[in-house]
């Protein structure tokens, strides 16, 4: 009898001093812990910057504007972004979180920003926004905004779009499968093309403004050469690659003359405009995981980014060896910046929390 209220009294004593270490472990040592690693620094929040060309993360805290859509430089203060959310609107962030500032009215809290013209300054801009349940193009110089365009039918918006000649020309990809053009600033419209399918996603070569690629719902490719007037269709160039269809992103480098196409199969590059696709050999097995953002180093054709999930690949040598950062953060990495004034500096934005 004495031996059993021994033997319990020594398992509370036990327990007790387990809970006491357990604690002193969390309070002590898990922060030393955290501060050796550099992934453990990237945590909450959607929007992070590196210096180190991405060995260490630090997350820019005073932006709270959540899942993140587009992220540009802005091109009147380059120590500023220009940043597009997915339920709150366009922001305005300075590099180090020092100042944060957010637009109002069609480009304000609630509007779902899915792209930004680029180049974007802070007071004058082109945003493609979804409110009041359709797209709408909204151009905003000095403190007014106007609409330039806006989808005819509700539940249907605006994907992507580019600009040229100093805003003159502007192309506009419609989630209905429509192709938008204005020669005059945004004043008129007209449709040049015209899928059966909703465009997803639209790419240009910033060296020749005619030649676009556009990827529809379904993930079949088309590319123009003529500014949108004619296609050809490569979506037999996937055929080979499964899940190749469920498109994540795409990409083309001028400086190399290479097409990158990103997607659950995995990673993509061509040659030859779409025409042949070849798979990049990355860390991550084909049709493991996605590829959900790809950027190309604006001072070095050797250099690519990829993402999956929240995980960061980075190649020196054109896709031939990869390493790679797994960021503590919660979310899918779906868009990555790189500096052009500082080739080791990126930022990342995070969707899908």
């Amino acid at each position: 009898m004495c031996l059993c209220l021994i033997s319990s009294g020594m398992k509370v004593f036990i327990a007790i001093v387990l809970i006491i270490f357990t604690v002193i472990v969390i309070i002590f040592v898990t922060p030393i812990i955290n501060r050796q690693s550099p992934q453990a620094a990237a945590t909450g929040g959607t929007l992070y910057k590196s210096e180190d060309d991405g060995e260490n993360w630090q997350g820019i805290s005073k932006f709270q504007g959540g899942d993140i859509s587009k992220i540009l430089i802005d091109a009147e203060d380059k120590d500023f972004l220009i940043i597009g959310t997915s339920k709150r609107g366009l922001w305005r962030v300075h590099r180090d979180g020092s100042e944060v500032t957010r637009y109002l009215e069609a480009l304000g809290d609630g509007a779902k920003i899915s792209n930004i013209l680029n180049p974007a300054y802070s007071r004058n801009l082109r945003a493609l926004t979804f409110y009041q349940k359709r797209g709408h193009v909204i151009s905003y110089v000095g403190d007014k905004q106007k609409e330039l365009l806006f989808a005819p039918l509700d539940n249907f918006g605006f994907i992507s779009g580019f600009e040229f000649g100093g805003g003159r020309i502007i192309k506009i990809a419609g989630s209905d499968g429509s192709l938008f053009q204005s020669t005059d600033k945004g004043e008129a419209w007209t449709v040049i093309a015209r899928f059966g399918e909703g465009i997803a996603f639209m790419e240009v070569n910033p060296e020749n403004f005619n030649e676009i690629w556009v990827v529809n719902g379904k993930g079949s490719l088309y590319h123009s050469e003529d500014g949108g007037r004619d296609w050809e269709d490569f979506t037999r160039s996937l055929n080979n690659f499964s899940n190749s269809k469920k498109t994540r992103a795409i990409a083309y480098d001028a400086k190399s003359g290479t097409f990158y196409h990103a997607s659950n199969y995995g990673l993509l590059k061509s040659f030859d405009n779409g025409r042949n696709f070849e798979q990049v050999k990355m860390t991550v097995p084909p049709s493991s995981l996605p590829i959900t953002a790809i950027a190309a180093n604006p001072t070095s054709n050797e250099k690519i980014y990829a993402a999956s999930l929240n995980q960061l690949f980075i190649s020196d040598d054109a896709g031939q060896t990869w390493r790679s950062r797994r960021l503590n953060v919660k979310g899918v990495i779906s868009q990555i910046l790189l500096d052009p004034s500082n080739s080791r500096r990126i930022f990342i934005g995070l969707s899908g929390l």
